[in-house]
């Protein structure tokens, strides 16, 4: 009877492994130029920036990195985290949070995209010496212009709103 019991656990332990195991199912097709996984990128962008603090344009810089998952028809979904930092001689709006991301498909060598993030920013003022934050958000879109394999250029429009107390 033991050695019936040792037998018994074997074989629903085989039986688990091939139920729990996926196999690749060779019938299935991947549409041509689109991968059935995900992407990982990373972003750098340099700007300039109007804020509502005068006339004076800030530099933007935004470092940060997406996961885009596989195609859903005709766009691709992502999550994004960023890092944007607006410097200038009147104010700095430094900004962190995360959001998604769409991709369409290639038009003309263009890769359009939109991004709406959620997250942290601060209004600091350098002459009153006012430094306030609050949640913000971030909407905008542009698009990628690959240049060589596995980098591209990318222009970008967004719009920032800063809710702060005072």
């Amino acid at each position: 009877m033991h050695v019936r019991t040792k037998l018994a656990v074997a074989v629903l332990a085989v039986i688990s492994i091939f139920a729990v195991s996926s196999f690749p199912a060779n019938a299935q097709a991947i549409p041509a130029g689109r991968k059935r996984g995900g992407d990982l990128d990373a972003f750098f962008t340099y700007g300039r920036a109007r804020t509502d603090f005068g006339p004076v344009r800030n530099n933007v810089y935004t470092v940060g990195g997406d996961y885009m998952f596989r195609y859903f028809g005709m766009f691709q979904p992502g999550v994004n985290i960023r890092y944007r930092a607006s410097t200038g001689a009147v104010v700095n709006e430094p900004f962190f949070g995360a959001g998604l991301d769409v991709r369409l498909p290639v038009v003309f060598h263009l890769r359009p995209y939109a991004v709406a993030d959620m997250g942290i920013g601060s209004v600091k003022q350098k002459p009153s010496g006012i430094n306030d934050s609050g949640s913000s958000y971030i909407l905008g879109g542009g698009f990628d212009v690959p240049v060589v394999n596995k980098f591209a250029a990318r222009a970008e429009f967004d719009y920032q709103h800063i809710r702060i107390s005072g």
